[in-house]
């Protein structure tokens, strides 16, 4: 299989790759970041789609982060954490719960579009997609 290389925040990336590892959590990078990557474009947000409890996942992740949490749906399991870089730039990850038991059920409920797309965290934090 052929691998493309990404750009991206790989200190960041591994810091969120091992935070999830630690935790035993499947988290898998979706959607538009996924988009961005393969054409090459930063992308300042990172979507999170987790096999867990995405708002407690969330809360701990912003702490960990020494970043805000701002709970987005409590009936979908979607939150953010809002982290400002060294840089003064601001960086939004979003973690949604898993929509259904695996990331192929998931993926089955988004749109057929850029949102139908994902890429283990642990393979973008090695720069892999």
């Amino acid at each position: 299989m052929n691998r493309v290389t990404i750009q991206v925040d790989s200190a960041l990336l591994q810091r969120l790759a091992g935070f999830f590892q630690e935790r035993g959590v499947e988290a898998y990078v979706v959607g538009g970041t996924v988009r961005d990557w393969l054409l090459g474009r930063a992308s300042q947000d990172l979507d999170l789609a987790v096999a867990g409890d995405a708002l407690s996942l969330a809360r701990a992740l912003a702490d960990a982060l020494d970043a805000a949490y701002v709970p987005l749906d409590i009936e979908r399991a979607t939150a953010r954490a809002v982290l400002r870089t060294r840089a003064g730039s601001i960086r939004y990850i979003d973690v949604a719960r898993l929509r259904g038991d695996t990331l192929a059920d998931d993926l089955a409920e988004r749109d057929f579009t850029v949102n139908a797309m994902a890429v283990r965290l642990d393979d973008a934090a090695a720069g892999r997609l």
